[in-house]
């Protein structure tokens, strides 16, 4: 069958998996080509019943490329997988901030009701999304609002 949307429209996303060479979590930051810094955090590793290292999982080609350019590439974290999807980019209804403003399309969580079970949920999704990043209450809504996202209940 034939895909029914244009070339153009199609966009395709690359995901990629990090994993930690030598211990089971890892917090580390790099510096991508615009000289931002973005902390990364190799999580859920564990020694029960064997030794698993740490893992990270980005979609943000930006990160990426920071990450495969830092000097612990391949010596204190190397790429493990990469996940070729194609899917057509959303349209959503945007505001003037950028959040997605169309309450039909919105998915509310009304079981969340703690900022860190919020953030626990965005970083979950696994779209370059860290614990650090998600620092505050504002940020967290800030990003679940570019996803289509609210909590309706959160404290």
């Amino acid at each position: 069958m034939r895909n029914p949307l244009p070339f153009f429209l199609t966009q395709k996303t690359m995901k990629k998996t990090y994993v930690s060479t030598r211990t089971i979590s890892l917090n580390t930051s790099v510096i991508d080509k615009n000289g931002k810094a973005h902390q990364i955090a190799f999580e859920h590793g564990t020694t029960t019943p064997f030794v698993r290292y740490g893992k990270f999982s980005t979609t943000d080609p930006i990160i990426q490329e920071a990450l495969e350019k830092d000097g612990g590439f391949n010596r204190l974290f190397a790429l493990e997988s990469v996940e070729e999807t194609k899917k057509a980019p959303a349209a959503p209804a945007q505001g003037s901030d950028g959040g997605n403003k169309d309450p039909e399309n919105n998915t509310a969580l009304e079981e969340i009701t703690t900022v860190a079970q919020a953030r626990d949920y965005l970083v979950g999704l696994n779209d370059g999304l860290t614990k650090t990043y998600l620092k505050n209450k504002e940020v967290v809504l800030e990003e679940a609002g570019k996803r289509g996202i609210t909590f309706p209940n959160l404290g």
